[in-house]
């Protein structure tokens, strides 16, 4: 396969007759928000999805179009686009039952940015509860159990170089430079280690912690490292779903249908 599957190009009896073939379908969150000086708003929402799409290449698993808005609060003075979290959960929910309906089983959610995990697995809770026989998981670490022991030195490499990165540093600006460099204005780039390390007693807002909106340093990225922390991430991913998409509910609910 050379390009990946995109839900919103397919006619509907294209879909019915995927959901027969591939259970599974991706479904990408993220936000429009800001990350710092140098970096666009949709940054969070932009890598995900193109992660998505490759992995959507390597295993003919669907992508569904993204949601581009995110529970971005934690931005509060510094420029974002946000919904609230309950109004996210409900967006996933709804856009996981509809599908869920029309025959796919197996759902694999990304967050794509940080406060979107509670409202995703929210809905991830709720869903298991209310539709029999649903498969579902949210990408967290566990997923990158698959990846290989070359992608873990690099994800490595980049915790030794940028050891409190948060938000628009050395990981987010090179993802950004190896699919959308035009997007990245690294002029503008400026180091910002966040003022209170991970393992504050208290979470901040990150207008709390940085005057720049960068909590990390992204004159570290580049487009080389970018490529190879969207390589190693897109291979683990691909793996698990490979195992995934094999997997069956032990002990499946005795009603069939909602």
């Amino acid at each position: 396969m050379e390009k990946p599957i995109l839900f919103e190009e397919l006619t509907a009896p294209e879909i019915r007759k995927l959901s027969k073939k591939i259970d599974m379908v991706m479904l990408v969150g993220g936000a429009t928000e800001q990350h710092g000086p140098h970096l666009p708003e949709g940054t969070d929402w932009m890598n995900s999805y193109e992660i998505a799409k490759k992995v959507s290449v390597k295993t003919g698993v669907p992508v569904l179009p993204p949601i581009k808005y995110g529970e971005s609060q934690t931005h509060k003075h510094l420029g974002a686009l946000w919904v609230r979290p309950e109004t996210l959960h409900k967006i996933v929910y709804d856009i996981c039952k509809s599908l869920f309906n029309s025959g796919f089983h197996k759902f694999l959610l990304f967050p794509a940015h940080g406060t979107n995990t509670w409202p995703f697995h929210t809905a991830w809770s709720n869903l298991r509860f209310d539709l029999p026989n649903i498969q579902i998981k949210v990408v967290d670490e566990s997923i990158y159990q698959f990846m290989t022991k070359e992608g873990r030195e690099i994800l490595g490499k980049v915790r030794e170089m940028d050891p409190y990165e948060y938000h628009a540093g050395t990981t987010e600006t090179s993802l950004v430079l190896a699919h959308r460099p035009d997007l990245v204005k690294m002029e503008l780039a400026e180091d910002w280690p966040m003022k209170m390390p991970h393992g504050a007693l208290f979470d901040y807002r990150v207008d709390q912690i940085s005057k720049t909106g960068v909590c990390g340093r992204p004159t570290k990225a580049s487009k080389e490292l970018g490529e190879k922390i969207m390589n190693a991430r897109v291979d683990a991913i691909s793996r698990w779903i490979e195992n995934a998409l094999k997997e069956e509910v032990p002990f499946k609910d005795k009603v069939d249908h909602v």
